[in-house]
C-alpha cells in the first residue's frame, strides 16, 4: 500500500454562460446538467449535445459522461456544477469546465431553453435548498452536502451525496 498523497488538483476551468454558449455553437461540447429531475422538468438548456446526470446521481452515474469530448458542467447558479467539475477532474475527466452563475445567467442572457424562463424569476425552479450536515463518528468527521429533495425516499434516509 503506497503512503503517497493524492495528487492535488487543479482550479476548475470556468466559463460564463456567454462564453459557454459560444463555445457549444462552434464545437461539439456535452453540456452536462446536474439539476434535479423536478428542475430539469420545468426547464432546461436547449443545446445540440444535452446530458443530465442530477448530482446526487454522478457518483454512480458519471461514466455516463463521455471522456473523450470537452464537458461544461451547469445548474441553476453555478455552485452544484463546480462540485460536479472537481468530482469529474479526480475521476480522470481532463475536458471539464464549469459554467459559473448557471442557468440563471443563461436564461437572463436570453440564451435558447426548453420550458418556461419566467419559473426562474418565482423562484419554483430553483431546487438550490442544500443541507450541509456534519457527523461526528468517534474520531472520524466528515461534511456531507445533501439534497432534501433526495434525503427521504419512500420513507428511507438516503445519502445523497459522499463524504
Amino acid at each position: 500500500m503506497s503512503n503517497k498523497a493524492p495528487k492535488p488538483l487543479a482550479e476548475a476551468v470556468q466559463y460564463c454562460p456567454t462564453s459557454a454558449w459560444k463555445k457549444i455553437q462552434n464545437e461539439a461540447i456535452v453540456l452536462l446538467d446536474v439539476r434535479e429531475d423536478e428542475e430539469v422538468e420545468q426547464l432546461r438548456f436547449a443545446v445540440p449535445y444535452y446530458l443530465h446526470i442530477p448530482l446526487s446521481q454522478l457518483e454512480q452515474r458519471f461514466h455516463e459522461v463521455p471522456k473523450e469530448q470537452s464537458v461544461i458542467v451547469a445548474c441553476l447558479d453555478g455552485e452544484r456544477s463546480l462540485k460536479a467539475t472537481y468530482f469529474l477532474s479526480y475521476q480522470g475527466y481532463q475536458n471539464v469546465a464549469n459554467m459559473k452563475l448557471g442557468l440563471a445567467r443563461w436564461v437572463e442572457k436570453g440564451f435558447p431553453v426548453i420550458g418556461d424562463p419566467e419559473l426562474l424569476k418565482s423562484g419554483d425552479a430553483s431546487g438550490n435548498c442544500w443541507l450541509l450536515l456534519l457527523i461526528n463518528i468517534q474520531q472520524f468527521s466528515c461534511i456531507l452536502i445533501v439534497n432534501p429533495v433526495a434525503v427521504f425516499s419512500n420513507g428511507v434516509f438516503v445519502l445523497a451525496n459522499i463524504c
